[in-house]
C-alpha cells in the first residue's frame, strides 16, 4: 500500500517530528511504501494534497487541526483518499473526537485494521471545514494574532492578542438566517461539526461530526459579562443547557451584518461576514481505531 505523509513538524510546540521517523520505519517494516513531504510554511501542505498521485492509497497528516484543514482544502477530491491524522498540533480537536491513538506503532496498527468513517464536510464558497466556524470575539482574536508577532508556543501565544482585542471590543449586531427559514439576532455565533473547541472547551455540545447538520450556538448579547457565562458553561460542556443562550442545528446557515465582523474557520482567521456555510453529509473519508 501506497501511503503519503504530509508532515508539519513546527505545529503545536514542534512535538511531531520525533514521532515521524518512528512511524516510518514501523510502515515499512510492515511492507507499506511510503513518501514524504515536510512543510516550511503557510500553505505548503494545501499546495502537496493539491499534487496527491492518483496511486497514492492512504494519506497521513502530522500536524494540527490547522495542517488537516489546509490538506482538506488541497485535495482535488476529498471523499476518495482515506485520511490518517497523527495529532501534535496546540488543541487537536478532531483527534479528541474521535479518540485518535497517538503513538507511532498504534497509528501503524490503525492504518491496517483501522475502520473509515465518512465525515460530514463544511464549505464557505470555495473554503473547506471540518471542525467549527465563528463569528464575533473569538474570530477577532485570530485577526489580531495574524498581526501580532510573538515568539510564545501553544496557547500563550493568544495572551497579546486577547488583551488588544477586548481593549477595543464593542458587542457586534449579527443577523443568522438558517435553512432559510429561521432568522435570529445575535452579537456572537459559533457554527460547529465537533463538540469540542480549542482543545478545552466544549460549545456545540450535542454535534457530531457525522450527523449530517451543523449545531449553531449563539449569544444574544455578546457583552463580556454574558461571554464569561457562555464561556463558562463551555468550560464545563453545558452551554446548550443554557437559557440564555440560542442552540440549534440547520444545513444552511447565513450570517450578516451592517458592518463586517471578523469570521475564522478551523481556528484560522477567514475574513468578515457575510458569509453563507453549507454542509455535506458523509463526506471525507477518515481514518479511526
Amino acid at each position: 500500500m501506497k501511503v503519503l505523509l504530509i508532515c508539519n513538524t513546527s505545529a503545536g510546540k514542534g512535538k511531531g517530528g520525533g514521532k515521524i521517523s518512528q512511524l516510518i520505519r514501523i510502515l515499512e517494516q510492515k511492507g507499506f511504501q511510503t513518501e514524504t513531504f515536510f512543510t516550511k510554511g503557510p500553505g505548503d501542505a494545501k499546495s502537496r494534497a493539491a499534487r496527491i498521485a492518483p496511486d497514492v492509497q492512504r494519506l497521513i497528516v502530522v500536524g494540527g487541526d490547522g495542517t488537516l484543514n489546509e490538506v482538506l482544502n488541497g485535495l482535488p477530491d476529498p471523499s476518495r483518499i482515506p485520511i490518517a491524522l497523527v495529532p501534535s498540533g496546540t488543541s487537536n480537536v478532531m483527534a479528541k473526537e474521535t479518540a485518535l491513538p497517538n503513538k507511532p506503532h498504534s497509528i501503524a496498527v490503525m492504518l491496517e485494521q483501522g475502520a473509515v468513517r465518512r465525515l460530514d464536510m463544511g464549505t464557505i464558497g470555495d473554503r473547506r471545514f471540518l471542525l467549527f466556524v465563528s463569528v464575533g470575539l473569538d474570530a477577532m482574536v485570530m485577526k489580531e494574532l495574524l498581526q501580532c508577532r510573538s515568539s510564545r508556543l501553544g496557547y500563550w501565544r493568544y495572551i497579546m492578542p486577547v488583551m488588544k482585542t477586548l481593549a477595543r471590543y464593542h458587542p457586534p449586531d449579527l443577523g443568522i438566517t438558517i435553512d432559510e427559514s429561521m432568522k435570529l439576532k445575535g452579537g456572537m455565533v459559533l457554527v460547529g461539526n465537533t463538540r469540542h473547541y480549542g482543545g478545552i472547551l466544549s460549545i456545540t455540545d450535542q454535534a457530531q461530526y457525522n450527523s449530517g447538520h451543523l449545531d449553531v450556538c449563539i449569544v444574544p448579547k455578546a457583552t463580556i459579562p454574558s461571554l464569561s457565562r457562555y464561556y463558562l458553561a463551555a468550560a464545563r460542556g453545558r452551554v446548550s443547557q443554557e437559557r440564555k443562550i440560542h442552540y440549534l442545528t440547520g444545513k444552511r446557515i447565513r450570517i450578516d451584518s451592517e458592518e463586517p465582523v471578523a469570521v475564522q474557520v478551523d481556528g484560522d482567521y477567514f475574513g468578515t461576514t457575510p458569509i453563507l456555510i453549507n454542509i455535506s453529509a458523509s463526506v471525507v473519508p477518515f481514518l479511526v481505531p
